[in-house]
């Protein structure tokens, strides 16, 4: 065999084998990763506990994570409970706590303070 056709025979095996290796590749599911987006920065709202009510007691969001900062500005013990996203939190009077959520879906999410919810001290959180 002359040089020229051992030069192009080697070139046809080299495109061969990127061939069969990208393909291979390709099957056993390795590809290049994507850049994952930044989680969007939870929107910030305000709870506050008196006797005996929320404030606000229906608050709306649009955003799926939420920074719910929750005070009791009251003289009793309260506690914040959104039993559907396992928000379960007491508080002495005059301290605060912050916990983030995230939503699954828009729509309504009662809470209630577990001490309390006799007394009417209810409400809902509205996510659009």
């Amino acid at each position: 065999m002359d040089r020229t056709k051992l030069r192009k025979r080697r070139a046809q095996l080299g495109v061969a084998v990127a061939v069969a290796a990208s393909i291979a590749l390709g099957a056993a599911g390795v590809h290049a990763k994507a850049k994952a987006k930044p989680a969007a920065a939870p929107v910030p709202l305000t709870l506050t506990a008196k006797e005996f009510s929320f404030d606000p007691s229906t608050p709306s969001v649009t955003a799926k994570r939420v920074r719910i900062t929750f005070t009791n500005s009251g003289t009793v013990d309260h506690n914040l409970t959104i039993k559907s996203l396992r928000v379960n939190h007491d508080l002495k009077p005059g301290k605060s706590v912050t916990v983030v959520v995230t939503v699954k879906a828009g729509g309504s999410y009662p809470f209630y303070c577990e001490y309390h919810q006799a007394k009417g001290m209810t409400g809902t959180l509205k996510v659009a």
